[in-house]
């Protein structure tokens, strides 16, 4: 549910900063379909479109139109998809996540002076640009403190990160206990290591969707 409201909140804001004589805004959601991203993009879209059903029931003057175009996970696609959703007419684009894709998305659509709004841009960089059309709604420190406030509710006492070295989940990892490239295949090194050196009541791993499928059966 606050995915929704976040969401609705965006596609609100997109109708703001369309023309306000206008009944419907076309809005552009720019998203991983396809790719190593597909299945948490997937699962984004369809709060996207529910948050826009919402809107358009609740809101008697203004409706939102959604054009949603497949970046395939790969940056050079994601700055297309943003250049044909502005050949398009759209007022704003929102979705996306991942910094390294985000980054040359949110380029593009800031020559375009189109309002980007991302839910996945973890990378403080991304803010350091001074972009007056980028916006997003969460951060590296928003998810370090919600994971230590987890851990202190439940009483760990030793974790051990493994993440990834992508720059985005890298970063989340303020300690450094066990990097690994996302090329790897075979995490049992690594969570050996883990099991005979640290022997920890938690583990962390701090990575993309699509890393966890590989470290999840290994740590059984």
């Amino acid at each position: 549910m606050p995915a929704l409201k976040i969401c609705a909140a965006a596609l609100a804001f997109a109708a703001a900063v369309g023309n306000a004589r206008a009944e419907e805004f076309t809005v552009g959601v720019p998203i991983p379909l396809t790719g190593a991203m597909a299945r948490s993009g997937t699962g984004m879209a369809e709060g996207i479109q529910t948050a826009a059903e919402l809107f358009n029931k609740t809101n008697a003057k203004h409706k939102i139109k959604l054009v949603t175009v497949d970046d395939e996970s790969n940056p050079a696609k994601a700055v297309t998809a943003v250049e044909k959703l502005a050949l398009q007419g759209v007022v704003a684009l929102v979705g996306r996540f991942g910094s390294n894709i985000i980054g040359p998305a949110s380029d593009a659509a800031n020559k375009q002076n189109l309002v980007y709004m991302t839910a996945g841009g973890v990378d403080n960089d991304l803010t350091k640009r001074g972009y007056k059309t980028f916006f997003r709604i969460d951060n590296t420190q928003g998810y370090e403190r919600a994971v230590t406030q987890m851990f202190k509710e439940q009483g760990v006492k030793s974790v051990s990160i493994v993440h990834s070295t992508k720059e985005a989940a890298a970063d989340l990892a303020k300690v450094v206990l066990h990097p690994f490239d996302p090329a790897i295949t075979d995490f049992k090194p690594i969570i050996n290591k883990i099991k005979l050196q640290d022997k920890p009541e938690v583990i962390l791993m701090s990575a993309y969707e699509n890393d966890y499928a590989g470290i999840a059966p290994t740590w059984r």
